[in-house]
């Protein structure tokens, strides 16, 4: 039984509820529209929480629909897409072949952030003011070579310790919004062993990373998604 119906069998404690016209005339109790619109604030409150939280902990991205990194993220999440495995009827759903969804994500950004790099030598000169040569050369060879075996093993769990929240979506205007975390300190995951990653710093990797975006990372919270937008709307209505 749907909440509407739930709502709608129970009895109102203040006797017969006001009622309204619902979009095919029917009579909706006005005391189940009131349910539903508090229940839509809660989860809108909720969302906004955590777009509040996202900014205080990461970093928000706003690219033009037409930059590399829209276009490659958004051919990512549909490849994932047609990627999952169908769920059989009455039987549990199964994971996702290439693991969580943030890390398809980050191999791409990794991967159009390093050809950006080796494309622009005044970008690659700013940087090794910042790092050096020698810390420049762990994200374009090293960390290039870890995302190259992930892209041809089309498995991107090695990536996992790398990133601790990456949420990708196509705003309305077309525009790509980025939200992440990518995290701080030294990451000893054994795996990074083999690539000669072990113990990589986070941040200073991340602030690699960052810096070609410098005029797109935001202030303050991303904007809305189409859920809380739609949310909004009915409560306000």
């Amino acid at each position: 039984m749907s909440l509407e119906a739930l709502i709608a069998a129970s009895p109102s404690p203040q006797g017969a509820a006001k009622k309204r016209k619902g979009p095919q005339g029917a009579d909706v109790p006005e005391e189940e529209t009131n349910v539903v619109k508090l229940l839509s604030k809660v989860t809108s409150i909720v969302l906004t929480e955590q777009r509040n939280q996202a900014s205080r902990v990461g970093h928000c991205l706003l690219l033009p629909a037409d930059h590399a990194m829209t276009t490659s993220l958004t051919a990512a999440k549909s490849a994932y897409a047609n990627k999952q495995p169908p769920r059989e009827k009455g039987k549990p759903g199964t994971g996702h072949p290439w693991g969580a969804p943030r890390n398809l994500n980050t191999a791409v950004f990794f991967e159009v952030t390093i050809k950006l790099y080796k494309g622009k030598p005044e970008l690659v000169a700013e940087a090794e003011k910042i790092w050096g040569q020698d810390f420049l050369a762990l994200l374009t060879e090293k960390v290039s070579k870890l995302v190259s075996a992930c892209m041809t093993a089309q498995d991107f769990t090695p990536l996992d310790s790398l990133c601790q929240f990456f949420k990708y979506r196509v705003a309305r205007s077309g525009q790509g919004i980025i939200e992440l975390t990518g995290g701080a300190g030294k990451c000893f995951a054994p795996e990074l062993r083999a690539h000669e990653l072990f113990a990589l710093p986070l941040e200073d990797l991340w602030g690699m990373l960052l810096m070609p975006y410098a005029e797109f990372i935001t202030r303050g919270p991303a904007p809305q998604g189409r859920l809380e937008r739609q949310l909004n709307k009915l409560i306000h209505k």
